[in-house]
């Protein structure tokens, strides 16, 4: 969870004693915003029907706040309290949308009275469905990655070119930088699955070898040659390979460990 989600969360955990409510649990998926009742009912929102994000709190008494999410679709209404769970990564998603207000967010968990906090309306951002599919992240190896061409400072995953040789392989970015691996020191591959948004997936392969890791995104040029190369190796696991790069949601597979005397 990031930072500014523990901040938002911990903000109004302190502020007031949230009113108790029965059990009520989100379910995120590519297409909708699901809410499933303690009696069994579910209110839900398409991604591409929504046209209003806000919040609203009301004080039911000197020291109790109740408050929850009232997301607007074109003919649905979701009502979701705050403290459901999955709300963090509910936020999550929130904060990825361009135009979504996080000030106005934490004003909402800030506040001790009966309020209205409007932090997103699809008019609030020109060119919403657009934005949303193309959005792309600062992920966690500091390279920017984007399915769709477009601003200069943004990469597509065929700018990394991937070269193979007898000691190893490297990954040369289009920053310039070149990251490597030595055949020896390789003790560990992975891939990671990030959902960037409800309809962008990214994956990365990442080597962890003696002296560093080396991070290849998904689609580099020279790829399918590097995975011919890993699926010699002994006990390389393709099944988990073939569940990752259809992964739809946050992950991490392993797909090959160094075997070693304790293991």
């Amino acid at each position: 969870m990031s930072s500014f989600i523990e901040k938002t969360l911990q903000i109004f955990t302190n502020k007031k004693k949230l009113q108790q409510e029965p059990v009520f649990i989100i379910k995120i998926t590519r297409d909708t915003i699901i809410c499933k009742r303690p009696d069994n009912k579910v209110e839900s929102v398409d991604w591409n029907d929504l046209g209003k994000i806000e919040m609203r709190t009301i004080l039911l008494s000197p020291n109790v706040l109740d408050a929850f999410w009232v997301l607007h679709g074109k003919n649905q209404l979701c009502v979701i309290p705050k403290g459901a769970v999955g709300e963090d990564k509910l936020i999550e998603y929130f904060t990825k949308i361009p135009g979504f207000d996080k000030e106005i967010l934490l004003k909402a968990m800030e506040s001790d009275d009966d309020s209205s906090f409007e932090m997103w309306t699809k008019e609030s951002k020109k060119g919403y469905e657009t934005s949303l599919k193309e959005k792309s992240l600062n992920n966690d190896f500091g390279v920017r990655i984007k399915k769709h061409k477009g601003d200069s400072d943004i990469y597509n995953d065929s700018d990394f070119i991937i070269k193979i040789n007898k000691k190893g392989l490297t990954c040369a970015r289009p920053d310039k930088k070149i990251e490597s691996i030595v055949w020896q020191d390789l003790n560990k591959i992975e891939m990671r699955v990030f959902l960037l948004s409800p309809s962008v997936i990214d994956a990365f392969w990442l080597l962890t070898g003696d002296n560093g890791v080396c991070a290849i995104p998904h689609g580099s040029v020279g790829e399918d040659k590097m995975l011919k190369i890993f699926q010699k190796l002994s006990g390389f696991n393709n099944k988990a390979y073939s569940d990752a790069i259809v992964f739809d949601d946050d992950g991490i597979f392993e797909l090959w460990k160094r075997k070693t005397k304790e293991n």
